[in-house]
């Protein structure tokens, strides 16, 4: 690489034995990869001419690509250049070097003598390589070791991390860090073992994930490492339709829990879910079955039952649906999805308890049913409607409504910078069915429209809902206004937002009071980014609450303001071990009509490292009007609160036993204290079973200065099921058995002499087996189809390749392996594009067959080069290309080769010369007058 001089000198001359020669060179150089250059410029300003050589004085680590010594003659009153070419072997050795450049005479005087310093930019490159050996996954408890080299080519010295991580991993996904430091120019070899688990044995293959990361956690290189599975047994679909069996992916349980261990009265809990695949749809369950202490009675909730298939839908018992008024209870609902029109139908009814087999008694709480209609709900380019009838027969306060509900696109468009509008309309009626009022019913509406805008960096939303009093809607007697644009400039982040929420529900029933309350505010919301590990949010507001209370039999109206500010921050270490959230808020508060302006302020935190985390509050004042009115009923100002926990959680056993404890305090300044503490740990008794256990305690003294503790001890144990993929359709399956001998007296047939293949490595669909003891392998749940099965060349025996068609439940294969021959072989072809006609000139579509005496063929296929190489049993065999397969124009004036396979030996044919059929050329004759 040619450099430029840094600083050159001025052309001075050097009085060592008054020699009249000058030269020009750098004071400094800059060293890069690969070859550097240096220019020297000599004058030779005397009437003689100077003959002489120039040598180099250089530091270790900095090699010359010239001769030792460079002759040198200058001509009177010539120049003369020279390029020096140096090369660096480690340039971070090189940093703060210099070297010497000297000018001799032909009799070895030294006439000048020029120092050089050497620039070294700071420069890091770390490269990670797997020098592992192949290995293989055979037997459970095996040790696997990786060697890794770290290699430092950089010109700083780094302290990086390894992290090996694996996603077939059962437990934690990153499940060692090494950390190394490693010198420029050097490099380091990581060794690390690791025993083959149980599970690993169902993968086809186990990756292991290498990640160098350098200590600002830049990644400078990835690698993945795969170990093959070698095993006489295999599941198909455990391998290519894993159903993830392990607890973290399932949710096919039952578990089973017993609270209140110390106490006389024990509650006992059991819960269960599955999905699983039956006759050709889904079904899916899920119950909740609980005896509280002192209860008799079991009670049943969260129960259900839900078969689906071919986009139809029935479930009974607990049912709950997401509905614009409350729909839950015990029954039935049914659902019909055509998923090519994205179009969805359903409707069900419920009577209105949660108690899936209890009695209603002399109380009967009434039923509801629905009707709703979705359209478009998935796609894109087309607008969405959902329309609901819900009608609601409330024996609790003696209502009975009709609901009716649309929600639709006004506007929608794919382009996400469009603008996004959708509307809702509602209508419905109540009536009252007292005993002791006049009968009366009152109709009801409702209606909203949002918005959603995005353009240059804006972003716009507005949503706006009223509903009159008696709507029997979820949101009844409701005005919401919510309006808010937000703004990136750069790094910062700007928004800007008002709400205002007013809730005025009215009833029917005389005897249920109705209560009002809203709430109107303003906020702005600043974040920025502290750096790459961290974030600063800022969020001034102001607004206003009101809300009715009941006191003494009178309602009471209360009225408070706010003004605050918000900040919250997180920041996180490099190595990502400690983080830290802190928010403080504070400002001024005020019940209107009752007390003046306070100041409050507030502080959470938590700090985590690892498995420990630390968190704890302070709060000096009211926030809410609950508490002011508290504060006013007591007569007793709320005082300072402090809270102050930690957590920590830790494992056993391999992590067999996981536990989780944590204990806390809180202090509230003349309202009481309290302390909690508890402990949970889960112990995996097996892949899929866990034991539970879980102990808390708390104490609390209150405002009367009465004291409170509690006790519970509760012990419960899950049972994982295995879980299936419902998205994958049902298949039939198959399993094949294969048996491998040792044919040593030619006939395969497993017979005397002949012997079991025990450790034979073979491959299906190029996933590789072993035989077991018996010579057995098997590969169970196969999809029916077929698969090719390949049995290498090992100890001079070798099976015949073959497909295999599963198309029942169990196949059974006898491999006979024959001691085999080497025969080699190549084709060539005479094309001339001038005189042979048009055809495939490519060398790898050829098949060659041998045949043998007995009729029985194995075909190769050529390479690229024509090449082609049979494994043969002992025997005559006739060789030849399969001509019913040869390209157009293509054909052989040649004979078979007629061979003996000599078990061992290796035997190189004649080539075959192909021919290619020529063009017919027209010839003219001049002169020639018919």
């Amino acid at each position: 690489m040619m450099l430029l001089l840094i600083c050159l000198t001025s052309l001075s001359g050097f009085a060592q034995g008054n020699t009249p020669i000058q030269w020009g060179i750098a004071t400094s150089m800059s060293l890069q990869t690969g070859v550097n250059s240096l220019e020297v410029e000599l004058q030779n300003n005397s009437t003689t001419a100077f003959e002489g050589y120039v040598t180099l004085e250089l530091p270790p680590d900095l090699v010359s690509l010239s001769t030792a010594r460079i002759a040198v003659r200058i001509a009177p009153g010539k120049k003369r250049f020279l390029s020096l070419k140096l090369r660096a072997q480690a340039l971070g050795a090189l940093k703060g070097k210099s070297f010497n450049v000297l000018l001799h005479e032909q009799v070895g005087t030294q006439v000048a003598v020029k120092k050089v310093q050497l620039e070294v930019a700071d420069k890091r490159s770390v490269q990670l390589q797997d020098n592992s050996s192949v290995q293989y996954l055979r037997n459970v408890g095996d040790s696997i070791e990786m060697l890794l080299r770290v290699i430092n080519t950089g010109t700083t010295d780094e302290a990086v991390k390894i992290l090996l991580s694996s996603p077939d991993r059962v437990g934690k996904v990153v499940f060692q860090q090494l950390d190394v430091s490693i010198r420029s120019g050097k490099d380091t070899l990581l060794r690390h073992t690791f025993p083959v688990e149980r599970y690993m044995m169902t993968l086809s293959q186990y990756t292991v994930r290498v990640a160098g990361i350098y200590d600002n956690n830049d990644v400078f290189g990835n690698l993945s490492v795969l170990y093959a599975n070698i095993t006489s047994s295999r599941n198909f679909q455990q391998m290519f339709a894993p159903d993830r069996s392990f607890s973290g992916y399932t949710p096919n349980y039952v578990e089973f829990r017993v609270s209140n261990i110390l106490d006389e009265q024990q509650s006992y809990n059991l819960f269960s879910e599955g999905a699983y695949r039956l006759m050709g749809g889904r079904i899916r369950y899920g119950a909740a079955i609980n005896r509280w202490g002192g209860d008799a009675r079991w009670n049943v909730n969260n129960t259900f039952l839900e078969y689906e298939k071919r986009g139809h839908s029935v479930a009974v018992g607990n049912i709950q649906e997401s509905l614009e008024a409350p729909f839950y209870g015990r029954g039935a609902t049914y659902a019909y999805r055509d998923t090519a029109l994205d179009q969805r139908v359903s409707f069900g009814v419920v009577q209105r308890t949660p108690n899936l087999l209890g009695g209603y008694g002399n109380d009967n709480p009434g039923f509801t049913a629905f009707a709703r209609l979705q359209l478009a709900e998935e796609r894109t380019d087309g607008k969405r409607y959902e329309g609901q009838v819900v009608y609601d027969n409330n024996r609790m306060d003696s209502v009975s409504a009709i609901l009716w509900t649309n929600r639709f696109d006004i506007l929608r468009s794919t382009d996400p910078e469009s603008v996004r509008l959708e509307g809702f309309l509602g209508a419905g009626v109540q009536q009252y069915h007292g005993v002791y009022y006049k009968e009366q019913s009152m109709s009801s509406f409702a209606a909203g429209v949002k918005m959603n805008k995005r353009a240059r960096g804006w972003d716009l939303s507005s949503d706006n809902y009223y509903s009159s009093g008696y709507f029997p809607g979820n949101r009844r007697g409701t005005v919401q206004l919510v309006q808010r644009v937000n703004r990136r400039l750069k790094q910062l982040g700007v928004g800007l937002g008002y709400s205002y929420i007013d809730y005025s529900p009215l009833h029917l029933n005389p005897y249920f009071q109705s209560f009002k309350s809203g709430t109107s505010k303003w906020d702005m919301q600043f974040s920025l980014p502290l750096s790459s590990r961290g974030q600063l949010s800022i969020v001034p507001s102001y607004s206003n609450e009101y809300a009715d209370y009941m006191l003494q039999q009178d309602i009471v109206k209360l009225s408070a303001r706010y003004a605050l500010l918000l900040a919250s921050a997180n920041l996180r270490s490099k190595d990502l071990k400690h983080s830290l959230f802190l928010t403080v808020e504070g400002g001024g508060t005020s019940l209107k009509g009752v007390s003046a302006t306070r100041f409050v302020v507030r502080t959470d935190f938590s700090y985590n490292y690892d498995r420990l985390g630390i968190f704890g509050n302070y709060q000096s004042g009211a926030f809410q009007i609950y508490d002011m009115m508290s504060s006013q009923l007591m007569g007793q100002e709320i005082g300072k609160r402090y809270l102050l926990g930690a957590r920590y959680q830790g494992d056993l056993l391999q992590r067999r036993i996981n536990w989780t404890g944590s204990v806390s305090g809180q202090v509230n300044q003349g309202w009481g204290h309290s302390f909690n503490s508890n402990i949970q740990g889960q112990y995996r008794i097996a892949k899929l079973t866990q034991l539970q256990a879980v102990f808390q305690y708390i104490y609390n003294v209150g405002v009367t200065n009465y004291k409170y503790d509690y006790t519970n001890l509760q012990i419960g144990v899950r049972q994982q099921f295995k879980g299936q993929d419902l998205d994958r359709p049902a298949i039939k399956t198959g399993d094949m058995q294969v048996f491998c001998y040792y044919d040593n007296n030619g006939n395969s047939v497993f017979d005397a002499g002949d012997e079991k293949a025990v450790d034979y490595e073979f491959t299906v669909r190029n996933i590789l087996f072993v035989t077991d003891k018996k010579g057995e392998s098997t590969f169970k749940k196969m999809s029916y189809g077929s698969y090719m099965l390949f049995f290498p060349l090992k100890s001079q025996y070798q099976g015949s390749s073959r497909v295999v068609e599963i198309d029942r439940k169990t196949i059974r294969l006898e491999v006979a392996l024959h001691k085999v021959g080497v025969v080699k072989g190549q084709l060539f072809l005479d094309y001339d594009p001038a005189l042979s006609l048009a055809t495939n000139t490519r060398l790898d579509v050829y098949h060659i067959i041998a045949r043998s005496e007995e009729g029985k063929e194995f075909t190769m296929k050529t390479d690229v080069h024509g090449q082609f190489e049979f494994h043969l049993p002992e025997g005559e065999y006739t060789i030849y290309p399969d001509v019913n397969r040869f390209p157009e124009n293509v054909y052989l004036n040649q004979s078979a080769y007629t061979i003996t396979v000599a078990v061992g030996k290796e035997l190189k044919l004649q080539p075959f010369r192909l021919s290619v059929k020529s063009k017919e050329v027209d010839i003219k004759r001049f002169g020639h007058k018919k």
